[in-house]
């Protein structure tokens, strides 16, 4: 039985892969040491003391050497004097911004392969294609996945060291292939040409790369599908999907469209030619091209499926490489799966469907590494797709409910406030975590449906509230984004305090720190015409993304909440409170009023209090409850 490959260190799965190909003899792909005799260094370079210090914090606990810098013209300073073998760079700064700082780095002959990513919270083609033309080597939207950017680092310092070496990505002999009149491009186990095979009918090929598609691809699959199954052999069978698709088209002509596509097919060449995977004549068969974004690589005669794995992790370097387009280097960013034929019982469109599927699981995970089809994983899909069903009924009947917890005066512990949670009891499946069915919500477009219902059940709630025990509770709700933008919300909103007699004052929208990043958004622009008619505006989770400080003063808000990964590191660290400080005392500044989430313990809460927290939410002081307990004294 296939199983699902977990994704491991990346050091060690590289030294898997030059195993298997002895790239240590024959260095064609850009691969990272698995180990480093050194540190990392990493410089930082942002005018936002917060997000240096995040950063500092999050790469030092993977033993990197972190150095800081204020502004461009410190960076250039610090790279005269110090070994950096990436630099994090902010693109908007005071003085020089990021675009000219990495161009002044890029003129440095020492520094000429040195990694640069660049941090961005500007929105549109624009602000990357300038970063790409100024010469980073890759780009982050803010806020940062810090889990994710760890991760990165390591394989491209290592891509960078291996540029300085003789055998790079450029040395390969990439045969880009060329359009073919009537003919299908035949190759060996090592990439080469073998000869053309003349075609029907000329739908059946590609006219940018030769590659043969449709009808005469399925046809070659069953072929090969029956010769391994009479040689119990593997058939394994990649889809190749270009995810950013929609930006090559919009900065890129027809011609780039077909030198991208180009590329990418000699790529997938070489990763074969080096690979050395299955016995037989891998075939590579196109898919519409990059307009619809998608390739497939069928591998017969595979004898192991950790062949495979590992030529695809394999695959996934050589295309993560930047391509080239004229005089500019473009970003393709693909995703890569495998299905296999002992799963699908080697049958043609039962391997193209697995593969599929297997690609849509990884996609909605949001996982790198490889996925394959699986029993398990088809499983994991019907699954999916049932809750999503029985979510949609319980919607429609009402059948999901509030819960809330309580926020308390950190001096004194008085009860202040409520945040509503939603929490669905399926008849089915039992209690579903808000973490399950929440995307899933989002992925089905119910999130507009599911907000409606929450504030109805709120402002019902507030009303019942009011008349027991006036003045009622202010009450937090979590609205998204995709929420927010709606042209209605701020009607829906006032409409409905109105109709069950409640003033604005009563009511409190969080929103995430990721949405606040886009002050020109739509969503901004609502929640300033709430925020005018009393409804107060809160930002929770802060500090897991880079939202600066500073850009707050400039945006409709009221209250921060710290999130509960920087209240669960408070034990007494001196690094952790300096950053929980930082945060209460930069708020103040702002005239915030600051919440800390997930408070758990009485050290925390002691702790919180001698920094000068003003609002404490969690277990400790009350978990989400009933609302026939709110009212009830607290426990703590």
């Amino acid at each position: 039985m296939i199983q699902a490959v977990v994704e491991r260190d990346p050091a060690q799965q590289m030294g898997d892969i030059m195993t298997m190909n002895n790239l240590a003899t024959n260095m064609a792909l850009p691969a990272f040491a698995t180990e480093q005799v050194d540190r990392l260094c990493i410089l930082v370079v942002d005018d936002d003391r917060l997000l240096r210090t995040v950063a500092r914090l999050a790469l030092e606990k993977e033993a990197m050497c972190v150095i800081e810098a204020e502004s461009g013209e410190a960076a250039l300073s610090e790279l005269a004097t110090q070994r950096v073998d990436l630099v994090l760079l902010d693109a908007c700064m005071p003085g020089a911004d990021g675009f000219s700082i990495c161009r002044e780095i890029r003129k440095r002959p020492d520094h000429s392969h040195l990694p640069i990513i660049m941090v961005t919270g500007l929105d549109g083609d624009f602000s990357v294609d300038a970063a790409f033309k100024a010469g980073v080597s890759d780009y982050l939207n803010k806020p940062i996945n810090w889990s994710v950017l760890k991760k990165r680092i390591p394989p491209m310092v290592s891509a960078a060291r291996q540029q300085t070496s003789p055998a790079t990505l450029a040395d390969l002999s990439l045969e880009v292939p060329t359009p073919l009149a009537d003919a299908v491009m035949l190759l060996d186990p090592q990439g080469q040409v073998l000869g053309e095979q003349p075609l029907f009918e000329t739908s059946y090929q590609d006219s940018a790369t030769g590659l043969i598609k449709g009808r005469l691809f399925r046809d070659r699959a069953a072929k090969v599908l029956a010769q391994d199954h009479g040689q119990q052999r593997h058939t394994v069978l990649c889809r190749v999907v270009v995810n950013n698709v929609r930006h090559l088209l919009e900065t890129l002509d027809d011609p780039g469209i077909q030198l991208i596509s180009q590329q990418l097919v000699a790529r997938l060449r070489a990763a074969i030619r080096l690979g050395g995977v299955g016995d037989g004549k891998p075939s590579i068969t196109q898919l519409g091209g990059v307009s619809d974004q998608e390739f497939t690589v069928l591998l017969p005669e595979v004898e192991q499926l950790d062949d495979a794995v590992a030529w695809i992790r394999q695959a996934e370097m050589v295309l993560d490489e930047p391509f080239q387009v004229d005089a500019i280097q473009v970003k393709v960013s693909c995703t890569l799966c495998i299905s296999s034929s002992t799963e699908t019982r080697f049958d043609g469109t039962a391997l193209n469907k697995a593969a599929r599927l297997s690609l849509a699981a990884r996609t909605r995970r949001g996982e790198s590494g490889v996925v394959t089809f699986s029993p398990a994983l088809n499983d994991e899909i019907v699954q999916h797709a049932r809750m999503e069903a029985l979510l949609r009924l319980d919607l429609e009947r009402g059948r999901l409910h509030m819960n809330y917890q309580p926020k308390v005066a950190a001096s004194d512990l008085r009860l202040l406030g409520v945040e509503a949670l939603l929490r669905w009891n399926s008849t089915e499946l039992g209690m579903v975590s808000p973490a399950q069915f929440i995307p899933l919500a989002e992925e089905a477009g119910l999130m507009s449906t599911l907000s409606h219902f929450v504030i109805d059940q709120v402002l019902d709630q507030l009303k019942g509230w009011r008349e027991l025990a006036p003045p009622a509770l202010p009450v937090a709700i979590n609205l998204p984004g995709s929420v927010l933008t709606h042209a209605g919300v701020v009607d829906f909103l006032q409409e409905s305090l109105q109709q069950y007699g409640l003033s604005p004052g009563q009511l409190e929208v969080e929103v995430t720190e990721d949405m606040m990043s886009d002050r020109d958004s739509q969503a901004i622009y609502h929640l300033e015409q709430l925020r005018a008619l009393g409804v107060r505006v809160a930002i929770h989770d802060f500090g897991m993304g880079s939202s600066s400080l500073s850009y707050l003063r400039d945006l409709p808000v009221d209250v921060l909440k710290i999130d509960r990964h920087f209240v669960r590191h408070l034990r007494g660290d001196p690094t952790d409170s300096a950053l929980v400080r930082a945060l209460i005392t930069m708020a103040h500044e702002l005239g915030l009023e600051v919440v800390a989430e997930g408070v758990e313990t009485a050290r925390q809460l002691a702790t919180l209090r001698e920094l000068g927290c003003d609002v404490i939410q969690g277990f400790f002081t009350g978990k989400p409850m009933e609302a026939a307990e709110v009212l009830k004294p607290a426990v703590h």
